[in-house]
């Protein structure tokens, strides 16, 4: 078998007549094929995966029509641990229940602060993610927990 090395831009060692830029190209393509999920549903698996406080789709989908704020969805909802904005005692955030201090609001993975303006009919699913966690995540930004909101995409299941 013969074994030569090409060397252009980048090195081509052709083995037995098959270059090894096809069979990298090959494996690049199954991997594509493969996760052809949506940013979403990926976003929704890492959220269970990691433990989080999830509200699925489908619950969001029951109440997002009938509320006018992402807070009004929330309190719909009955989203455990936070007081969304008119229970806040005059802070005008949310608050997390556990140390009475502003959680930060995360959309499509973007800190955007205590306050967040979502058309709830936006809303594909939230998660709670406590102060710990946050922390983690997003450093100071969030330092005493989050709600991670993402919107509709297109490619999104219907559940």
């Amino acid at each position: 078998m013969k074994l030569r090395w090409l060397v252009a831009a980048t090195a081509i060692v052709l083995v037995g007549g098959i270059s090894a830029s096809k069979l990298q190209a090959n494996h690049c393509c199954k991997q594509l094929v493969k996760d052809t999920s949506s940013f979403n549903s990926r976003a929704l698996d890492d959220a269970r995966r990691w433990g989080w406080k999830v509200y699925l789709p489908n619950e969001v989908d029951k109440y997002n029509h009938r509320t006018a704020s992402i807070e009004d969805l929330m309190r719909a909802m009955q989203v455990q641990s936070v007081w969304p904005s008119p229970y806040a005692e005059g802070k005008g955030c949310t608050i997390n229940v556990r140390n009475h201090k502003c959680m930060t609001y995360v959309i499509d993975g973007v800190v955007v602060g205590p306050t967040a303006i979502v058309n709830p009919e936006d809303v594909y699913f939230i998660a709670v993610v406590q102060g710990t966690e946050s922390t983690l995540r997003w450093g100071s930004l969030a330092p005493y927990g989050a709600i991670v909101v993402y919107t509709k995409m297109n490619g999104d299941r219907k559940y």
